[in-house]
């Protein structure tokens, strides 16, 4: 044990003319990220893993397919269980290569060659560094290249050649695009009417152009069919993008791409006639690519055509077209292809594909397959190269001043609807428009398109929009929900604005459904409109502005009420005071009027006795 474990450290630090550098933890997200699995792979138990390492060592093959231009992080567990040391578990890669990577031991044929070098820091550079999660010993790439992380990874136990996890294999891989330069090649008799560049009138006329240099690509005999009972190559026509611009000058490109054929269910007596190379590599395609073929079990017509649905946007999201047998290939243009298949009944394709032998359609350029060179019958399929077309269209563009449109608010006074501003709108791309809009308007729509646009827009079901508006600081529109909003996107797919406020001037952007992707929005927008909102010149007090009246003159009639209350308080104690003092004076006067009355008495007593005695004497 002390021998091979030196052996390991030896290959792990070193080799021929150079020393290697080990893989360095994670630091940052990577490690956060990793804390929550831990914990739930803990929590599981040491038999839940147990199970499922076993189950994943069964399958042993691992697929996963990447988009070409993906450069986000990607994530490869290593099948540790609970008690086990992560130091006893190293990373291993094979990087794709045209030498075969399959090998025999004692007379039985595996996938692994036994050895190898371990993963290392200087296989890569920069951002392309791997890393490893401490305690879960998970690989972890910051930033995915197809150039160099494309390969089969696996974690190795060092100390146990026969453990379950030396059989559990990562096959990181992409499909490259069919105009990879050195995957395709120009057919070599092109027709004359397809040379030269093609002047039209309008974008549509294209269509037909296309479609003859679909019939040129079949007809050419620069590709080769070849069948075995396994494996076959074939061709398939695949759509074309649609040109982002809609006029002036523009190349495009009609592929033939080479596809690899292999049957869903392989019968005994094929399987007994085949080399085990082969055998291993059919039941790792089968594996792979199945989960894009299981709506054909499906018996419900419904069902089964949504599942293919999805199969096959999923398919265009990594950059292939499905194909499977009874599926035409004349159309030019995702369009034209729904509508000819809306024109089939599941039940004649259901027909189709139980009459003829259910097989997988696999592209060449699979990275995967660029080792894979197993009969003499069969040529390389990664080195087959797809043929293509070039074409160079001129389409004339409509001459319109922007300068008019901008100011056709002003000359035609249409501030509501804006209908004369958007002769020609479908011709250009990317344009930004002023729309003028009064103050208190109710109702106020902008439009993404014209109104003799014959494309059906869905701004109905959220999770299948096809228009989109936004502004430049990020707030989206949808359709109105229960919270009643103000500014809101109508079935029409037009922005509506329940009444215009002052608030409401900005820049408002239309973007659309990429048809071809529909998983993907326009990365520029379709128009822009630049909102300018007028004072109106006659302005009704709003409800709020109401009830800010109602408040204040409540406020003030409160205020008036409490000086009253002051004042009458203050009033009646003046008045009581005033009465009291009345009182006492109407007292006093009562006292000396009382006093005087008296006084006269006593006098005119004392006058008339004085008289009497006076008189009495005289006599």
């Amino acid at each position: 044990m002390i021998f091979f474990f030196i052996i390991h450290s030896l290959l792990m630090f070193a080799s021929p003319g150079e020393a290697r550098q080990p893989l360095q933890l994670c630091k940052g997200e990577a490690t956060l990220a990793a804390k929550s699995l831990d914990d739930a792979t803990s929590s599981s138990g040491l038999a839940t893993c147990t199970t499922q390492r076993e189950e994943e060592a069964a399958l042993r093959h691992h697929l996963m397919l990447q988009r070409p231009d993906y450069n986000q992080k990607v994530t490869l567990k290593c099948p540790i269980c609970p008690g086990e040391s992560a130091s006893s578990f190293v990373w291993y890669f094979l990087p794709r290569s045209t030498s075969a990577i399959f090998t025999r031991v004692s007379g039985r044929v595996s996938f692994i060659k036994p050895g190898g070098i371990p993963l290392s820091r200087d296989q890569f550079s920069g951002g392309a560094i791997p890393c490893l999660i401490n305690s879960t010993n998970e690989l972890f790439i910051p930033n995915f290249n197809s150039d160099v992380h494309v390969g089969t990874y696996y974690c190795r136990n060092v100390e146990d050649n026969h453990h379950l996890a030396n059989w559990i294999w990562y096959h990181v891989d992409v499909i490259l695009p069919p105009e990879t330069e050195g995957l395709t090649k120009l057919i070599q008799s092109v027709p004359v009417s397809l040379q030269g560049v093609h002047k039209l009138l309008h974008l549509k006329d294209m269509n037909a152009i296309l479609e003859n240099a679909g019939a040129a690509l079949k007809a050419a005999e620069d590709f080769r069919d070849f069948t075995t009972p396994l494996m076959s190559i074939t061709s398939r026509l695949i759509l074309t993008a649609k040109p982002i611009q809609t006029c002036g000058t523009f190349n495009l490109k009609r592929f033939r791409r080479c596809y690899v054929t292999i049957p869903r269910i392989l019968a005994s007596e094929a399987r007994g006639s085949v080399s085990a190379e082969m055998l291993i590599t059919y039941e790792m395609l089968r594996s792979t690519f199945l989960s894009f073929y299981t709506w054909m079990d499906e018996e419900d017509p419904v069902t089964r055509r949504k599942q293919r649905e999805a199969a096959e946007i999923r398919a265009s999201e990594l950059g292939f077209e499905l194909f499977y047998e009874g599926k035409k290939e004349i159309a030019t243009s995702e369009g034209e292809r729904k509508e000819e298949m809306w024109m089939e009944t599941e039940e004649d394709i259901l027909k189709t594909i139980e009459e003829e032998n259910k097989r997988y359609y696999i592209p060449c350029h699979f990275t995967y397959l660029k080792h894979v060179n197993l009969t003499n019958e069969l040529p390389r399929p990664f080195e087959t190269k797809n043929l293509h077309i070039n074409l160079s269209f001129e389409v004339s563009c409509p001459e319109i001043d922007y300068m008019d449109i901008i100011n056709l608010v002003l000359a035609t006074k249409d501030t509501q609807t804006m209908k004369r501003e958007i002769l020609g709108y479908e011709e250009k791309r990317f344009m930004k428009l002023q729309k003028v809009a009064i103050e208190g308007s109710v109702n106020f729509d902008i439009l993404c398109g014209t109104e003799s646009d014959t494309i059906i827009y869905n701004c109905t079901d959220l999770k299948n929009l096809t228009i989109l508006w936004k502004q430049p600081k990020g707030m989206t529109y949808m359709p109105r929900t229960f919270l009643n909003e103000r500014v809101f996107v109508t079935s029409d797919c037009s922005l509506r604005f329940e009444q215009v406020r002052r608030v409401d001037e900005g820049v408002y952007s239309c973007y659309k459904r990429d048809f071809r992707l529909p998983n993907q929005w326009q990365s520029e927008a379709f128009v822009s409109y630049r909102l300018k909102i007028e004072e109106s010149p006659i302005k009704f007090p709003t409800s709020g502005d109401m009830c800010l009246g109602f408040l204040l003159l409540s406020i003030w009639a409160v205020l008036l009420i409490f000086v009253w209350v002051i004042l009458s308080i203050w009033s009646l104690e003046i008045n009581r005071t005033a009465i009291v003092q009345a009182g006492e004076r109407m007292r006093r006067r009562d006292r000396a009027i009382r006093e005087g009355m008296k006084y006269r008495q006593s006098c005119y007593y004392f006058l008339r006795s004085a008289y009497f005695a006076s008189c009495g004497k005289a006599a």
